[in-house]
């Protein structure tokens, strides 16, 4: 819960009931503005709430919640800025909904309408998963908004990608390893065959951790909309670049040359309209990796967006996750390596 601690108890329990109530509905929604800093470890003052979500949804969201109307549903525009605003008010807590958002830009055409699902993100707030918008989506905008003070956070929280705090997080995934090998018995799993599954910006670390110490009881690996190159993600999305020792720390590529002979299977599962620059990156991983024959298996999703296991729920996206559990079952299978 450390990420949540400058977010006021009385907010999170109004999101808590938000995410209580419209889990199961096909409303798409993420908490935005400083809450989702805040909710994200940013070290900003929150005093409301605003979701955003499309304009179809949004008057969907303001029907799921018509007892704590404050502002009807409506189209409005400053100038600067268009959206379906509205608003309510949950035990005191203000909840702005904003509705497909556009900001104006400087030829004075408005920018294309957001696909959510492309600039979205998950964490968890006690039992419950969040949808909140992603920190580098908040920097654009705020930066669109004219928001010097939230880009000034924004830009310093994006730059201090120091090896310090990348050995944290690292370490964060090698305990956990630890913990699940140290209580395998409890947990009903076998201590030497496990998988690294991760997703997103967490291909980051665990790739990390599969690919720079490779460990006879990790059998495989499997990468959902990875994140595998820091540097082109953010020359893609007009973000600040972390220092050349931080990326190289971070590049999977590095891992790849330095144990070609030892990388365990991976998975890599590509959606073909991902966030702009990860899939350079992904296809420069696996093209490196087939000319030292190393063992990847690429899921390719020709439809597929990030977060495509959790939004589209269809049949390719069933295929893929099928194809996910036939690998692991394989590979789980196996002798230890040697």
């Amino acid at each position: 819960m450390a990420e949540t601690m400058s977010v006021p108890q009385p907010l999170l329990s109004v999101l808590r009931l938000i995410a209580d109530q419209l889990r199961g509905t096909p409303i798409t929604w993420a908490v935005t503005g400083s809450c989702s800093l805040a909710l994200q470890g940013l070290p900003v003052v929150v005093h409301d709430i605003a979701v955003r979500t499309t304009a179809k949804d949004a008057y969907a969201l303001e029907a799921v919640f018509s007892s704590y109307q404050k502002r009807p549903v409506h189209f409005a525009t400053t100038g600067t800025v268009q959206s379906h605003f509205g608003a309510l008010e949950i035990n005191a807590i203000q909840v702005e909904i904003i509705g497909d958002m556009q900001h104006r830009l400087a030829d004075g055409t408005w920018e294309p309408v957001v696909d959510m699902n492309r600039c979205k993100v998950r964490i968890r707030l006690g039992d419950n998963e969040l949808p909140v918008m992603a920190l580098p989506f908040l920097y654009q905008a705020y930066q669109l908004l004219g928001r010097a003070d939230k880009v000034a956070v924004l830009k310093n929280w994006l730059e201090d990608l120091h090896p310090i705090h990348l050995d944290a997080v690292v370490q964060d995934v090698t305990d956990a390893i630890a913990y699940v090998r140290a209580h395998a018995a409890d947990l009903h799993v076998d201590r030497d065959r496990l998988c690294l599954w991760m997703g997103s910006a967490g291909a980051v670390a665990g790739l990390r951790v599969g690919l720079a110490n490779p460990q006879p009881f990790v059998r495989c690996l499997v990468s959902y909309y990875g994140l595998f190159d820091l540097a082109l993600y953010a020359q893609a999305r007009e973000l600040p670049t972390p220092a050349p020792d931080v990326l190289q720390a971070l590049a999977p590529l590095t891992y790849l040359r330095q144990h070609r002979q030892h990388i365990p299977p991976l998975l890599i599962a590509r959606m073909e309209h991902d966030i702009p620059g990860l899939n350079v990156a992904v296809d420069a991983f696996v093209a490196a990796a087939r000319d030292v024959e190393a063992p990847v298996e690429i899921a390719n999703y020709p439809d597929g967006h990030h977060g495509f296991d959790t939004e589209d729920d269809n049949e390719q996206s069933r295929a893929i996750i099928a194809q996910t559990l036939s690998f692991m079952h394989r590979h789980l299978g196996q002798q230890p390596r040697g």
